[in-house]
């Protein structure tokens, strides 16, 4: 397969998105294990507020399922 690009987490591959839109509980816990402080440390650098960050990281991964 090949890749979907994302400019935050540049290593997420097309396989763990098929496998999302296959309701793959296991690969979203395994892709929010994996990213969910990257994300939040993306999100303070920008926001330079805790809670803010939070709530962004949050809302990324209820979209994101």
């Amino acid at each position: 397969m090949g890749y979907f690009r994302c400019p935050i987490l540049p290593e997420m591959d097309a396989e763990f998105i098929y496998l999302l839109y296959q309701d793959c509980e296991s690969t979203f816990k395994t892709i929010f294990d994996s990213h969910h402080l990257k994300l939040y440390h993306y999100f303070l650098k920008k926001t330079r507020n805790v809670a803010l960050s939070e709530e962004l990281v949050q809302e990324t991964f209820i979209k994101l399922w």
